[in-house]
């Protein structure tokens, strides 16, 4: 796939086109997660994320579902509880910061960060028309190392 660098400008404009009023229609996590999005049936593919509503989830999990918590990738799961309530909600806002983080923010108020500090991948995150990682088809606009956004 051949990719050019764009500015951060151009970056948050597509963002924005592909993202804001777009809602997630369902996910895939396994060594990365997957977001299909309803209103253009995009996906948005990435390794790393953060809330902060990931660690009081994780202790209120180990304190009243300890069954389900008996897994080593207890983040995950957090993550997963997290990704089923946000299914239908809108995305109000969506920016690229310098880093070439995504942070979106869901109608609600939930604030997640697609995050760009993935050590040892080739990519970050990824956003295409197709349900493939950025090396496997062309996305529409990608990350590939912390800072720098293709398309």
């Amino acid at each position: 796939m051949a990719y050019d660098v764009i500015d951060l400008a151009e970056a948050n404009r597509r963002l924005e086109q592909l993202i804001i009023g777009n809602w997630v229609i369902g996910f895939t996590t396994g060594d990365t997660w997957t977001l299909r999005l309803g209103r253009n049936n995009y996906y948005l593919h990435f390794n790393g994320m953060f809330s902060n509503k990931i660690k009081p989830l994780v202790k209120t999990l180990q304190s009243d579902h300890p069954d389900l918590m008996d897994h080593s990738d207890q983040d995950s799961i957090a993550w997963t509880t997290i990704w089923a309530a946000m299914i239908y909600r809108p995305i109000i806002s969506a920016t690229i910061n310098a880093g070439a983080e995504i942070a979106l923010r869901f109608e609600g108020g939930t604030d997640i960060i697609i995050a760009t500090n993935t050590e040892i991948v080739d990519w970050q995150w990824s956003i295409g028309k197709e349900n493939k990682i950025p090396y496997m088809t062309q996305a529409d606009i990608a990350c590939f190392e912390r800072g720098e956004i293709s398309g």
